[in-house]
């Protein structure tokens, strides 16, 4: 008996599941990397169409990687902090944070703490209020007034 292809492939996977699924991991890896900016687009409609699933799987994701959660989080409050100067007014910081929380929005940054092209202070002028999948949707990608590369310049 003569097996197709997609028929000798099963079987091999069968026999070989731990291969098999590294195989998967090294492809899944490799197309993220050459494809972020559509796993980007894929990740936003997927939390503005399921908001309340895409919470869960972050917060699964934050139980099952606690050390990987917690770099990522003291990155981002280091980023903060170093972003921060001693004019700015805490209080109003603070209103902003509450007013978010009452609403059930993200405080977004107008122009990102770390982007490759620029980078923003963590003081009141450049807090805003977003609902969380427009702020998502946003990432670090894009500010107002964002300046364009213009490579015959």
């Amino acid at each position: 008996m003569t097996l197709t292809p997609s028929e000798r492939t099963a079987r091999w996977r069968a026999l070989n599941p731990e291969r098999a699924r590294e195989n998967r991991r090294r492809q899944n890896a490799r197309h993220r990397k050459l494809h972020p900016e559509q796993i980007r687009e894929r990740r936003a409609l997927y939390t503005k169409l399921y908001p309340e699933r895409a919470r869960e799987s972050r917060a699964r994701w934050s139980a099952n990687n606690p050390k990987k959660d917690s770099e990522w989080q003291a990155k981002r409050r280091s980023a903060k902090l170093q972003a921060m100067p001693s004019w700015a007014d805490k209080e109003k910081i603070a209103e902003i944070y509450k007013r978010a929380g009452e609403l059930g929005h993200d405080v977004d940054h107008i122009v990102p703490l770390v982007s490759l092209k620029v980078c923003g202070l963590h003081v009141q002028d450049n807090l805003q209020t977003l609902p969380s999948a427009e702020n998502q949707r946003k990432g670090n990608r894009w500010w107002p007034d964002m300046f364009e590369e213009n490579p015959s310049v």
